[in-house]
């Protein structure tokens, strides 16, 4: 009779936008901290109407604050599966500028969404800056609003739309938030030749990105490499010491962590209005 013998090796697979989610919250021992998102369960019932300015929402609504960028998929108007920015919420509304979308005339489909992706500040209102510390500083845009904190990381810039990056190059790239005061969002970690730049003519995207951690006082530690997936979401692995081996090589095999400069989970589209 054989005893103590393992069977060994890889289990080839893709990872899309949510499909693991379980699975890594079991590896981390930790929960999804998402950012705001309303997925369409009930047809016509989650989001029950998109007209030119408005999406109308069964509840909700209110997380998405003015200068939040949101990208909205599944929807019956190809249009209307783009990238989008706040222009003011109630519990019942989602407000953009005008002229965003076209109206939709046929039911809200289940799994349409719209997800919170990152946020934009005003023309000429940010700038990136060393004195004090790296950061973002703003005018304006009050970054309290938005959902930040400690420890999470950014991507500075929108290299696919002109007019959305930093002037200097180095400035355009991840960066993890180390202090989040109204108008100013200090780093920790930049870009190799972070500089300052004077306040931008244009709007200035920054993307964020959900994450799974375990204890915020435990120094986040990633988990290397990227998937095919043409613009996911980042996972912060703050406990990697608790897991078990075999889900430490799970991770490692998938390529957790999923770097992009856009979080389109597996959408191509991103065309502003």
């Amino acid at each position: 009779m054989l005893v103590d013998e393992d069977a060994g090796g890889d289990v080839g697979g893709e990872i899309a936008f949510g499909v693991a989610d379980d699975d890594f919250e079991e590896a981390l021992q930790g929960t999804w901290a998402n950012n705001p998102a309303i997925v369409v369960v009930t047809a016509d019932t989650e989001i029950s109407d998109v007209s030119a300015t408005t999406l109308t929402v069964a509840a909700g609504g209110a997380a998405f604050v003015a200068a939040m960028l949101t990208y909205m998929s599944g929807f019956p108007s190809p249009a209307n599966n783009k990238l989008a920015r706040v222009s003011a919420s109630t519990a019942a509304t989602i407000v953009y500028p005008a002229a965003t979308f076209a109206a939709e005339t046929a039911p809200i489909p289940v799994g349409a969404t719209v997800r919170q992706v990152g946020f934009e500040g005003a023309a000429s209102d940010l700038a990136a800056v060393t004195e004090g510390g790296n950061g973002l500083q703003s005018t304006e845009l009050d970054f309290t609003t938005l959902g930040l904190s400690p420890g999470r990381w950014v991507k500075v810039g929108d290299g696919d739309n002109a007019g959305h990056s930093l002037a200097t190059a180095a400035d355009n790239g991840f960066c993890r938030i180390s202090a989040v005061a109204a108008h100013k969002l200090s780093f920790d970690v930049v870009p190799t030749g972070w500089a300052t730049v004077d306040i931008e003519q244009g709007a200035i995207a920054t993307y964020t990105k959900t994450y799974v951690g375990k204890s915020a006082s435990i120094t986040p530690v990633c988990a290397p490499g990227a998937t095919d997936v043409p613009a996911p979401t980042f996972w912060r692995a703050q406990h990697l010491v608790q897991c078990r081996p075999h889900r430490i090589r799970r991770i490692g095999h998938h390529r957790a962590e999923f770097r992009a400069s856009r979080l389109f989970q597996h959408h191509q589209q991103s065309a502003r209005p």
